[in-house]
């Protein structure tokens, strides 16, 4: 790698980095590659480079972390200040914690006016349902038969040829149609 790196056109302070810091990891890590020959290429390389890095790597983010939440705590004890000052609360009244139970204490309701208590002469009957299925022997169920209304061959010819053009009736098979048919009666209409 020396030699290659002698005719790049780089500054020499790159190349001994690449020399000292760079080639010894790499070199490190495409052995490890042969000698194993991972399924999972990226994953391995990764996993390397983690290994290699050690605990400092986890470390340094953490104490970025900390740092950064000790500064947010700072400015909300900053905020929280500003804001009692701006109320004209100096620390003596209430805390958070006695405020918010005295808001909660507001929502409750002691006691319910009369009119939105049940009278007692309600109280023990459940209410009837809207809407149910009606029992009994007068609804038991049967098979359905369809209705056959007697009419001409001409006439069941014109009511196909109509309910032909209709889309409800566009999707309906042909033994269904019969059925359909032959349900329906004709109706004269006065003018």
């Amino acid at each position: 790698m020396a030699n290659n790196l002698e005719n790049i056109d780089m500054p020499a302070d790159k190349k001994a980095y690449i020399m000292s810091k760079l080639n010894p990891v790499l070199e490190e890590m495409v052995t490890r590659i042969v000698t194993e020959l991972p399924e999972d290429l990226p994953g391995y390389m990764i996993a390397f480079l983690r290994e290699k890095a050690g605990p400092r790597a986890k470390g340094s983010d953490e104490g970025t972390l900390r740092a950064e939440n000790e500064e947010l705590k700072n400015q909300l004890a900053k905020l929280r200040a500003e804001i009692r000052a701006s109320i004209g609360d100096d620390g003596g009244g209430l805390d958070s914690d006695a405020e918010s139970e005295a808001e909660d204490d507001e929502d409750y309701v002691d006691d319910l006016p009369a009119n939105f208590l049940m009278p007692e002469s309600q109280k023990g009957k459940t209410r009837a349902s809207v809407s149910a299925e009606a029992y009994g022997a007068w609804n038991v169920k049967q098979a359905f038969t369809a209705p056959v209304v007697p009419k001409s061959e001409e006439q069941k010819q014109r009511i196909r040829k109509i309910l032909s053009k209709s889309f409800m009736f566009a999707s309906v098979e042909e033994r269904e149609m019969a059925v359909v048919v032959d349900a329906m009666a004709e109706v004269k209409l006065e003018a």
